[in-house]
Formats: C-alpha cells, structure tokens, sequence
C-alpha cells in the first residue's frame, strides 16, 4: 500500500470506529434524538498538518545567526521527528539552506535526506532564496525555481513538493504561470482571501490563470472542521521561533538560543495529538486527499498580489515602509538594475556563442549564474520592510555588488572577443539581440517643448500633488520633461511620446544610495536638525477617476488584467473608505481605462508599490532616512502600447552598452 491508502485506511478506521461509539451511546440515551448525530459530530478524525517555515536568511548578513539556527533549532527539530518516523511534517525553506546544510553542515544535511526520501519530510522549496517574489517579473522567479530543482532534486538528491508557499505568505495570482516548473499548487491564508471579500467554503479550490489549471490550498490559523476530520496546523511560523528564545535565556548577541522548554512543550503536543489518535499529513497528503474526496470548489474570484497576513498598508510594508535600517525604493531598484545588467549579459552570450570555445562558453555560463545567485540572494524579503537591521541592508548592497562585478567582467570579455562589439552597441533584452548598427537603434530623446504641472493636467485630466513631512525636506533637482522613443520590433516601428515626472528629496542623512555604489559608507546624520530628530515620509499623489483600471500582474508579464475597485472595497472593515489595495506593479504600470493613459514608475530609479483608490493612486514612502528619487513615465495612448513602453522600460529593456 503507498502513503495515501495506508492514511485513508486509518480514516475509514477513525470514522467507522468513531460512527460506532455514536451509534452505541444514542442506543442507550434513547430519549436525545439527535445525541448521536452530535457525539458523531464530535468524534471526527483528527488530522494535522503543519509547515515550519525555516529561514538561513533570518538575519541576512550575520553569520553567527546561520550557525544558531542549524545548530539550536533545526537540528533539535529534526531529531524530535527522527525519534518518531510516523509523524509526517512540512519544512518550508529555501534553496540556499539546503545547499549551506550540504556543505557546512552535513550531519544536519543526512538527517535532513533521510527523512526526506522516506516520505517523513516534505520540502517546500520553491526559490533558491527567501525573494520577495511580487516584486520582479516572471524572469527572476522562474529562473530562481528551475535552478533550484535542479540543485536540490538532481545535485542533493532530495524531491520538492509540488505544493508552494512564499516566505511571508506572498499570494501571487500567476502563479499558474510556473506550472511548467513543477509546482502546481499554492498555499494561502483564508485571511487574505477574507481581505479580498473571499470566503471559500472548501478546503481546496480549483483555479486558472490564462487557461492554466492550478490548485490553491487556503490555511486556517485555528483548526477547524473540514474534509470530513478536525484539521488543524500545528506549526504556522518560523520554526526558529518555536524552540529558541524565550525569557528564561535572554542572552544578549544571540537571536536563536535553544530553549529546552520550549522544545518539551513542542514534544509532549506531538505526543497529546498521537494518544488522541491523529493522523499525520504533508500538505501534498492533504491537498491529494481533499480532492478525492471532492472536496473542492472553483476560485472564481481575482486576487492581486499580496504579502503576509493583510493589513491596512499591508504590501507596502515590503515595498515603500522602510522601518529599520534600509530604504525600500533604494534596494528594490539597485536589484532591479541588477536584473538588467544580468540580462544584457545573458543575451550577449547567446549571440557570441559561436565565437568562443566550449571552455569560454562553460566559463562565462558558471559566471552568469553566479551573478544570479548573489541576486537572488540581495532580493530577499528581509532586506526590505519589516524592520531590517543595518546588516540586512548592506547583505542586499553587497550582493547586488558582487552581481554586477561579475556580469561586467563578462560583458566587456564578450565586447573583446566578437568584431563589431567594441563600439557602441545596444543590446535588445526583448528580442534577445545585440544591435551593432545605428540605423536598428532605439532612439530616445528629450523634446524642446517645456512642460508644466499645468500642461500635465491639461493633457491627462489628473490633479497631481506632492506632500512631505518636513518643510526642510522638501522635492528638489524637481522636472517635467517631454520625450521621444522610436523602437523597431520585428518588422513594425513603434513611436512613443511620453513625459517624465522626476524628483528628488533629501533624507535625514543627506546621502543617496545608487545603483552601482560597492559599498555602504558610515552615516552621520547631516539633516535630522531638519526633522527633529524624525524619520521623513513623502506622498506622490495623481488625483482622477481611478475606478477601473488595468495592471501586470508579477509572473504575467505579457498580460494585463482588469481591476474595478469597488469590488475591492471590504464593508466589513473599520473605516473602509481608506481600504487599501496596494499593487507591487513589477512592471511599473498601471492604466486609467477612463481616460485612457498609464503611469509608469522606472523601476531602476525607485522601485515601490503603488496604492489604488478611487479618486487617486499614490506613491509613498514611510520612515525614510537616505536621499530618495522617483521618475514616473506618462503615456496617453492604447493599453496594448502603453503595456509594451513598461516593458521596454523596466521588465526587457533595450540598453545601450558604451
């Protein structure tokens, strides 16, 4: 018998035997119609699940904290459940954890592959690193999976689940997408699903996305009754939290210290669950056995994209409220340039390939893929948000750093070995092209036509306004420009006039982060007499009729889809006219369908979320403590073009090498 009979035996075996002891007790309690039914109702087979969401990039940058979550948490965990082979569980990780566990812990790794080819431990694995992955079209995510398939199923020789779940609990509606990749189902919190005035009534759904079929598993936070047992998750969070810390070892310098309490406590709610009688089940186990039971109904409803549990301002917490140590805008941008940079590379290498040798083609390939690894890694959640340490921030520049020394070095290899590539060129991350003569360039230039706020407004029909926290802090180095851009694609020439909104602010610190800076200098903080000692925060509001719209999706970057906001509007929540509905944009747009123009935001100048109402969308940032700059592209014309101008500006860009 294979896994899934042996459980549905000890289902039926539950039920019968639960359906008996009803059917006895109403037998003798003859005057209570309804006592058997209600003993039965209560008697219900218990099932668990659960996912420990185990995170080597917990605290990215520091490399004590590596060794305390291998040593005090994960291993302890790993032993507790090598004591007890029937109890199946979930580890939630990533990539990079398994490959450190490989080389730098293997005693922990060989515990890890045992339980994992015996069936014990299914690993969720779906990234090489813990990315924020709504952030950055489809090209970063589905490059990150398929290596790290690869690496984890072909190189450590341990199998991946099918089923996905993002650090922080990132919904992403595209995820169909990827199905190709091997992953087939994602999981997602009913909270967000609530948050989206979505309340399913199964306990898996059936979706599609662009005609690709796909299976969602919402989660519960409490257990509940459902698929016929009393389900419940008995891990929800970060498995360094659920054995380590605590009050009775506050020892100062270490974040994961083993607290042998907490990890009885952990042990003797195994144990209470067995004597109860419960079943054990990985999440595939479940999903599996929901279906065949027909438990499933149809997800008819789109969700946009968003991270962790939802609350008001909840993407933004990732993509525009900086906190701690970082700037969110700032990292976003420098990895998206990075991205950039790695593409032109990738492309160059393709079309050089019959100049160089197979050595030269392995060697520049091993390269290519180191510097994707180093991206990966800076596009990590915690370098954004949620409070990331100084460390954290410099993890992200430092990566981005590394990424972008290896693809130069690469770059300018490839321009000294193929003719026609020492001058100037453009390479075509769109059509996969290097352009060697002027006559196929894309041509960009800026019109000698002055522009106003005045003539912006006269011409797309949007109040525009910009506010501030502290006067001393105010937009500078501020314009409004007019531009040209003639691009050839295949055998069509497209003409796009556009103009561009650009603006900068001076932060607390008075220094600006950019693109291509090898390090984090130590700041002072030239401008907090400025602030009072405050952070400083900045809104970029474009007041119009923003009832309907369109957007990218992340994953779908050749699709829009189409959004009316009402629908988004939760009755239920306290002070709904401020319900908010941010959108990562990935690719920078999103389109007034009223009026028939886009705003897009260059996402190598600052990268951040932008928040949907009705009567505006606005972009904004919250504690920030380092000079920021924003550009917006404004297009009036069809969705169709206004889709193709983002991606020639953000996603496949068309880039000139010098």
């Amino acid at each position: 018998m294979n896994n899934m009979d042996v459980m549905k035996s000890n289902l039926n075996k539950a039920m019968i035997k639960n359906q008996r002891k009803a059917i006895f007790i109403s037998a003798i309690i003859l005057w209570v119609p309804l006592t058997g039914f209600l003993i039965y109702s209560t008697q219900r087979p218990l099932v668990s699940t659960m996912f420990y969401h185990a995170n080597i990039q917990f605290r990215a940058g520091n490399e004590d904290s590596y060794d305390d979550i291998f040593r005090n948490s994960l291993e302890h965990i790993l032993d507790m459940y090598a004591d007890h082979p029937q109890w199946k569980w979930t580890l939630e990780c990533q990539g990079l954890l398994l490959e450190m566990a490989y080389y730098d812990y293997h005693d922990i790794f060989i515990k890890i592959q045992l339980q994992n080819q015996r069936g014990q431990l299914e690993l969720i694995c779906p990234q090489y690193s813990h990315a924020l992955a709504l952030a950055y079209p489809y090209k970063d995510f589905a490059e990150s999976i398929a290596y790290n398939f690869d690496l984890v199923e072909n190189f450590l020789n341990l199998s991946i689940s099918n089923v996905m779940l993002l650090q922080e609990g990132q919904w992403l509606p595209a995820f169909p997408m990827i199905k190709h990749l091997g992953i087939d189902t994602m999981m997602v919190s009913r909270d967000q699903l609530s948050y989206q005035n979505y309340y399913p009534n199964k306990p898996v759904l059936e979706y599609s996305y662009e005609g690709i079929s796909a299976h969602v598993i919402p989660i519960n936070m409490l257990p509940t009754f459902e698929g016929g047992v009393y389900h419940h998750n008995i891990i929800f969070s970060d498995s360094e939290r659920a054995n380590t810390g605590g009050l009775d070892n506050p020892t100062p310098g270490i974040d994961f210290e083993f607290n042998p309490e907490k990890q009885a406590n952990l042990l003797a709610k195994h144990e209470e669950l067995e004597r109860k009688g419960n079943i054990w089940m990985s999440m595939s186990d479940w999903r599996n056995y929901c279906i065949e039971r027909g438990d499933v109904e149809t997800m008819d409803r789109f969700m946009p994209e968003s991270h962790w549990i939802p609350e008001n301002n909840q993407n933004i917490r990732w993509m525009s409220w900086g906190i701690g140590e970082t700037q969110d805008s700032i990292m976003l941008a420098r990895n998206y340039y990075t991205r950039q940079r790695i593409q032109i590379g990738q492309v160059m290498l393709e079309r050089a390939y019959s100049y160089l040798t197979p050595s030269q083609r392995s060697q520049y390939e091993d390269q290519l893929l180191a510097a994707l690894k180093h991206l990966w890694m800076a596009e990590v959640t915690d370098t954004t948000g949620l409070a990331p340490r100084n460390y954290e921030f410099v993890y992200g520049i430092n990566h981005t750093r590394d990424a972008q020394t290896i693809v130069n070095d690469v770059i300018q290899d490839l321009r000294d070995l193929v003719p026609n590539w020492t001058n100037q060129i453009q390479v075509d991350t769109y059509q996969r092209k290097v352009l060697t003569e002027a006559i196929d360039f894309t041509n960009s230039s800026t019109l000698e036509s002055p522009v106003t706020v005045d003539n912006l407004a006269q011409k797309y029909g949007f109040g525009f306004s910009v506010e501030y926290l502290h006067d001393d802090l105010h937009p500078y180095n501020i314009s409004f420009t007019n531009h040209s851009m003639t691009v050839r694609l295949q055998d069509s020439t497209h003409n796009f006039t556009f103009e561009k909104i650009y603006m900068d602010f001076t932060g607390p610190y008075g220094f600006l982060v950019d693109n291509t800076q090898p390090t984090l200098p130590l700041l002072g903080s030239e401008n907090f007499t400025a602030c009072n000692l405050e952070r400083s925060s900045q809104y970029i509001r474009f007041h119009d009729n923003w009832e309907n719209i369109h957007y990218t999706p992340s994953l779908a970057d050749n699709y829009t889809v189409g959004l009316t906001r009402s629908d988004y509007t939760n009755k239920a929540m306290i002070g709904d006219d401020f319900y908010t509905v941010p959108l990562p944009i990935c690719n920078g747009l999103i389109y007034n369908d009223e009026q028939g123009y886009a705003i897009i935001t260059n996402n190598t100048v600052g990268h951040i979320a932008v928040t949907w109402e009705e009567g505006q969308v606005f972009y904004y940032e919250k504690e920030t403590i380092y000079n920021a700059h924003y550009e917006f592209i404004l297009y009036r014309g069809p969705l169709e073009q206004a889709h193709l101008l983002a991606s020639l500006i953000n996603t496949y860009p068309i880039l000139e090498v010098k």
